[in-house]
């Protein structure tokens, strides 16, 4: 499906409002250096939500309940995309972000560190690549505690 400019905008506004843009980490061991991933996720209890996102964007929709930490909380879905069609979604809905614009600068940023299609698996990045990475999901993080305040 094909999104019209209304619904990029609407997407912009959910990613402003109830959006997460993060770069999380997985430190390196023995066999594996250490390893970074975009996300794009979407939180809530109204499924009609993450389903109009999937249906625009792709991705998987998750369902949790959070009953342990209140037995109040309803259930709720997280829509998630990563890594490539998380950087599609940002760049369709980038014209209409307003608070989210510098984490989601920083997120395209980062996926052009991202190899190629077709270079197979597993490759060694440089390690200027891997610490250039680590830089922007700390400057992700910055910024996430920059909009809190």
């Amino acid at each position: 499906m094909t999104a019209t400019e209304l619904e990029l905008a609407w997407a912009a506004g959910i990613l402003d409002g109830e959006g997460c843009i993060s770069i999380s980490s997985r430190k390196a061991d023995r066999e594996h250096q250490q390893q970074h991933q975009f996300t794009v996720t979407v939180s809530c209890c109204d499924w009609r939500i993450p389903r109009k996102l999937l249906e625009l964007f792709g991705g998987r929709i998750n369902t949790f309940h959070n009953a342990r930490k209140k037995p109040q909380w309803r259930e709720a879905m997280r829509w998630n995309v990563y890594q490539r069609q998380a950087a599609a979604t940002l760049e369709a809905v980038m014209p209409y972000l307003i608070s989210k614009r510098e984490q989601a600068e920083v997120a395209l940023e980062f996926i052009g560190t991202i190899a190629p299609y077709g270079k197979g698996r597993p490759y060694r990045l440089d390690s200027s690549v891997v610490t250039r990475r680590e830089e922007m999901a700390q400057r992700l993080r910055v910024l996430k505690r920059e909009e809190a305040v």
